[in-house]
């Protein structure tokens, strides 16, 4: 898919409206609404702008660990045998 944000290819996030975005807008738009609902609950500037940058990074450590299970989820599905797909559960 396309974002629909800045044109890349690649949009791998949707939002509640439908638009499709990429990881990187995917990240501006959750440390803007992190730094717009801290200001809008009373929150000083400095709060908002620490609550954007945590809402953004705890983004992309989602958006990471997503893309690690789905790895090994197909690594998983390819492997044959009890043992075989046993180590790959423990050792990965």
């Amino acid at each position: 898919m396309i974002c629909s944000q800045c044109g890349a290819a690649g949009a791998r996030h949707t939002t509640t409206s439908g638009r499709h975005l990429c990881d990187e807008c995917h990240r501006v738009l959750v440390g803007l609404a992190g730094a717009g609902a801290a200001a809008a609950g009373g929150g000083r500037m400095g709060e908002a702008m620490t609550t954007g940058f945590g809402a953004a990074a705890y983004s992309n450590a989602v958006a990471d660990e997503r893309t690690a299970g789905q790895k090994r989820r197909d690594k998983l599905a390819a492997t044959h045998g009890f043992w075989g797909r046993l180590w790959v559960r423990v050792v990965g």
